[in-house]
């Protein structure tokens, strides 16, 4: 074990080099370094090119997640040359189940879980439609057909994100318990968790055996005491959690709810299935795969005030 921790603490320490070897090319360029976790590269650099009236040029830094970034604002901000220009610079990180409240104002923490909840909204789904489809409320030869689609799309959001609440109540407990052993929750597919149709969404796991959709982690080298830990993590609702779900549940499991949402909705549109559309609406969203949904996607996103806030007070 203290070999493997030596190992990690290395890993980390030569990133973080290699990353501040990057930001002195651009710091040194007078470009702004845009730091990110990598997967957010898309969402970031858009939102910055849309709000942004600077003549400066920037270029990311991808660090390859939240620790890391964290990892080299630290580095930056304690370093005897570099430190007076951190302000100069953005660093971005999701917010996820952390107690974020001793990072620096500096770096942009999300005002939700991860920058997928920012996708999901009822408004960024009707623009969506509009863009995608041709389907608006005003419009009086498709009104009918919005009318139907915002509401299934309500519906069987509500119906995941109350099938998927004890997932998120169990994995909020999880990380607050302190037991030292790390879940991959990239593992578990929403399939898992739940299935997805356009007219109904069901619940696929057993809600008092969690622990066991962990199907990577090998039971029987755990020890007893760490499993009857693990077997009293309560899914009872948190109030922290309970006031916003669409915003404060885990953001990937959301995203991928709309992207298999979305994939089943252009299926349908381009044949015109008279259970849902009252004729074809041709469109190319059911292209959208796990990889490629966050890009093709960023434009219908939400732009939060703090997010354009903090942008401005760097790049204007």
């Amino acid at each position: 074990m203290a070999n493997r921790v030596k190992f990690m603490q290395e890993s980390a320490n030569y990133t973080t080099s290699v990353k501040f070897k990057e930001f002195m090319e651009i710091h040194s360029k007078k470009k702004i370094a845009v730091v990110v976790e990598g997967y957010d590269t898309k969402f970031y650099t858009s939102k910055i090119t849309n709000i942004s009236s600077c003549s400066k040029e920037w270029t990311a830094i991808i660090c390859g997640g939240k620790e890391k970034v964290i990892s080299l604002f630290t580095f930056i901000s304690n370093h005897s040359i570099y430190k007076e220009y951190i302000k100069n610079h953005a660093y971005f990180v999701d917010a996820d189940f952390d107690d974020n409240s001793s990072l620096s104002p500096d770096i942009y923490v999300t005002p939700c879980y991860s920058i997928e909840n920012l996708y999901i909204s009822n408004q960024c789904f009707s623009r969506l439609l509009e863009a995608e489809f041709g389907i608006t409320e005003e419009n009086a030869d498709t009104n009918s057909d919005y009318k139907s689609i915002t509401s299934l799309f309500q519906e069987r959001k509500s119906e995941f994100i109350n099938h998927i609440s004890e997932f998120n109540y169990w994995y909020f407990n999880y990380r607050k318990s302190g037991i030292n052993l790390k879940l991959n929750l990239n593992n578990i597919s929403i399939d898992d968790l739940v299935k997805i149709n356009l007219d109904k969404c069901q619940c696929n796991y057993n809600k008092k055996e969690i622990f066991s959709l962990f199907k990577d982690i090998n039971k029987e080298k755990i020890s007893q005491d760490i499993l009857n830990k693990i077997n009293i993590i309560s899914i009872s609702p948190i109030d922290d959690l309970c006031d916003n779900k669409e915003k404060k549940f885990r953001g990937k499991n959301n995203f991928n709810f709309y992207i298999k949402f979305l994939q089943q909705l252009s299926y349908y549109a381009n044949n015109g299935a008279p259970e849902y559309f009252s004729k074809k609406y041709k469109n190319h969203l059911g292209n959208l795969t796990n990889n490629n949904a966050l890009s093709i996607l960023s434009s219908y996103s939400e732009t939060p005030n703090c997010l354009r806030n903090y942008i401005t007070s760097i790049f204007n």
